[in-house]
């Protein structure tokens, strides 16, 4: 016959020990990052909640825990109380079936003439953050507060931005262009006009033309009067266009402005 803690097979205890717990038993703390200033939230579970799920499921009389070992540590002119201790479930014999580990730990409240002011209530609250992690190591809350932890980071994580389409124009490749003016854009039957040079294109140099929707676009941001007075030899931009060729001659036909690219150098 299998060891029993309260009549109930190990396996069982175990299942019983490491079951969900409810939403109300979650705590939230807040925590400052020292070095960068940001504060965080993260979720606990507090130590009364652990106390009662090991007091339910194997009772009072069936574990011991006990603080093995303590030690005061100064780091500058603050102190740590940390602490080592075990719990030890037993079996229906008597036996101790479950043995675990676990260290904890709290700062001291110290005057300025360095005297400890929370001395004794220090060493509960670090012998009851030691039980948690006794709890714990047993697998005890670990796996809500790890999916908890991870469910924040998704909340807290940017959010993937839309891309911008590229506009489309008929059948023709739509690309993005780093184009510099090469000299002023001038008026055109139906449209506009300039040199510039285009960092993607080989042979470098080529015949802008903006056309209506191209027009469109830039009057996003400024009146076509204005954009056309404004730039200037030099002058540098992103764009939407395509590739066309009119009479032998090497044209870049602009569709649209690049959002990040809005803006001339000069403007």
């Amino acid at each position: 016959m299998g060891k029993t803690i309260r009549g109930k097979a190990l396996d069982e205890v175990m299942g019983q020990l490491i079951a969900p717990f409810e939403e109300k038993d979650f705590g939230t703390r807040e925590f400052e990052n020292k070095k960068s200033g940001l504060t965080s939230e993260f979720d606990y579970i507090p130590y009364k909640a652990f106390f009662r799920r090991l007091n339910n499921v194997v009772g009072t009389l069936n574990y011991d825990f006990f603080v093995k070992d303590s030690q005061l540590n100064q780091v500058g002119n603050s102190y740590h109380l940390a602490v080592n201790a075990e719990l030890r479930i037993k079996d229906d014999n008597g036996m101790d079936i479950i043995i675990r580990g676990g260290n904890g730990g709290v700062d001291l409240n110290v005057s300025p003439a360095g005297n400890c002011l929370n001395f004794k209530n220090a060493e509960q609250v670090a012998a009851q953050n030691a039980f948690i992690n006794c709890m714990k190591f047993l697998g005890v809350g670990v796996e809500q507060l790890w999916g908890k932890k991870e469910e924040k980071k998704e909340k807290s994580a940017p959010k993937p931005q839309k891309k911008e389409c590229m506009p489309m124009a008929g059948e023709k490749v739509i690309g993005t262009y780093h184009i510099s003016f090469v000299q002023k854009i001038s008026n055109m039957s139906k449209g506009y006009k300039s040199m510039v040079r285009v960092n993607e294109l080989a042979g470098n140099e080529r015949e802008l033309v903006i056309w209506q929707d191209g027009v469109a676009s830039i009057e996003k941001y400024y009146p076509m009067s204005d954009f056309q007075r404004k730039v200037c030899a030099g002058a540098s931009m992103c764009i939407y266009g395509y590739e066309n060729n009119f009479k032998d001659k090497e044209q870049l036909v602009m569709t649209g402005v690049c959002k990040k690219g809005g803006r001339t150098d000069e403007v």
